[in-house]
């Protein structure tokens, strides 16, 4: 059952205050400037509550994506030099303010944008394969959000079209550099990094035939 209250402050200014209760969900309420969007809320909220979404909802309005990738990093944690370091650094300074309710495929996908067409640091163009990585990255955290604490009931990145990747290049060693990579292979402690050239005799049996014996 929902009931709007019409009030009128003292300098005449009109606001009207929505209460939403309905048995087996927790009573909502919310005030609007307007009566359009008071019944429009109102109609959002009982469909949300009669899905059993409307926990979820509340859940997502009370934490950001600050606090989730903090709970992130402490709970699953990262490397030294794990590059999810930086991708959650660039996270935080975009979308940390933001609610976990309010961050959508749109969102995520302007900041994407953002990032593809401005330099970052060290004056370079993102590649779509690190664009990528930075959406993964958020993936994950959004999706610790959803199935292990509950704090909301999506997760928006799975909606984000991702970025078109180069095909990259076959690299070959120069000579230097083979010669560089099997010294530090013969030094190496680990008896198997560099095996010695095989070695072939050739023996003659008695029928006369030559073979080779590998020693």
């Amino acid at each position: 059952m929902a009931a709007i209250t019409e009030r009128h402050s003292q300098n005449g200014d009109v606001t009207y205050h929505v209460r939403i209760r309905r048995k087996g969900s927790k009573a909502a309420y919310a005030t609007f400037t307007r009566k359009t969007d008071a019944k429009a809320w109102i109609h959002e909220i009982e469909d949300a509550m009669r899905k059993g979404r409307y926990f979820e909802r509340q859940e997502a309005k009370t934490h950001t994506l600050n606090e989730a990738i903090d709970r992130f990093i402490n709970e699953f944690g990262f490397g030294t030099y794990d590059s999810r370091r930086c991708h959650v650094r660039l996270w935080k300074m975009e979308l940390g303010y933001m609610l976990l309710a309010d961050i959508t495929p749109a969102v995520i996908s302007n900041v994407i944008a953002n990032w593809k067409h401005n330099l970052n640091e060290r004056g370079e163009q993102r590649a779509g394969n690190t664009l990528n990585r930075y959406i993964t990255t958020l993936s994950c955290v959004l999706t610790a959000a959803v199935k292990d604490w509950g704090w909301t009931n999506n997760n928006p990145v799975r909606d984000v079209r991702r970025q078109k990747e180069g095909r990259g290049r076959t690299r070959f060693l120069a000579e230097e550099e083979r010669s560089r990579l099997l010294d530090a292979c013969r030094s190496s402690y680990c008896p198997f990094i560099y095996l010695e050239p095989v070695r072939k005799q050739r023996k003659r049996d008695r029928t006369g035939e030559i073979s080779e014996i590998v020693e």
